[in-house]
């Protein structure tokens, strides 16, 4: 979509000054804003449905370290199961009944859990989840 005040530059001449002064576009940001809005909104829905407080809303499981998650590398093995169990979620929900975490405090647990249920939600945005 091109933008008749601007041309897609984002910058529009500065009213009454000279020739290189410019302001933002207001049509250009008003699109932004939405589009902002837009996203922000769809990522509150989808924390609110599963119930995830707002500080965890941005997690997924792109940005967990599988290596480092416990000791002993057990990563692997969690990261195996997961994998496992998105694909028998992602293929028919019905079968997936739960996923059961646990751990000594620190371990990644709530970051593992939140990314699930994301991707799940990308997946099946029908779907519910509850955080304890």
């Amino acid at each position: 979509m091109t933008c008749k005040k601007c041309n897609d530059t984002g910058y529009v001449p500065r009213k009454g000054a000279r020739e290189g002064f410019e302001d933002a576009c207001p049509d250009c940001e008003k699109r932004r804003e939405r589009e902002e809005r837009k996203e922000r909104a769809a990522a509150n829905l989808a924390a609110f449905r599963a119930s995830i407080p707002k500080l965890y809303a941005k997690n997924d499981l792109g940005d967990i370290c599988w290596t480092k998650m416990q000791p002993g590398g057990v990563g692997g093995k969690v990261k195996e199961r997961v994998e496992t169990y998105l694909s028998v979620l992602y293929d028919d929900p019905a079968q997936a009944k739960c996923f059961y975490l646990h751990g000594a405090t620190g371990t990644g647990k709530t970051h593992l859990a939140i990314g699930i249920v994301l991707a799940a939600l990308d997946k099946h945005p029908m779907l519910t989840a509850l955080f304890l």
